[in-house]
């Protein structure tokens, strides 16, 4: 059997709770960086669009104009869900940016992408096209 070296602590236990002020829910509550909240609505989102395609290279990974439009209006309708797809994936790899490793992880993770449609050459291709300045670029 254990012997208590010590004795007990007969003293009278004192709780004084915390000077927390409780945080009102519905209050605007503004983040710790200093910068309010931005939420995507339909102003956000067409920024975020009209940024994304005056900087993309689609002309480059697709060279046909008619499947380019098509894709356009693809990229047009599903913006939404796109950019949320993103911070999605770059969350996971390094944001803000997406590694080619991780694409590929995650292509492979859609059913009727990987080898049927795509391949990671050419993934490797397209990422490598992505990046390097068209012929004739100045920009």
């Amino acid at each position: 059997m254990h012997d208590c070296l010590t004795d007990y602590r007969r003293e009278e236990i004192i709780y004084e709770p915390a000077n927390i002020k409780p945080i009102d829910a519905k209050k605007e509550r503004m983040p710790k960086n200093g910068y309010p909240w931005r939420e995507d609505n339909a102003m956000v989102l067409k920024e975020c669009m009209d940024f994304d395609m005056a900087n993309w290279k689609l002309d480059r990974l697709v060279p046909d104009k008619i499947l380019g439009s098509e894709m356009k209006e693809i990229f047009i309708r599903n913006y939404a869900y796109l950019k949320d797809l993103w911070t999605t994936v770059a969350c996971t790899s390094n944001f803000p940016y997406i590694t080619g490793l991780d694409l590929g992880v995650f292509f492979s993770g859609c059913d009727n992408v990987m080898d049927r449609v795509l391949n990671l050459a050419r993934l490797d291709g397209l990422i490598i096209a992505a990046k390097t300045k068209a012929p004739g670029d100045t920009s």
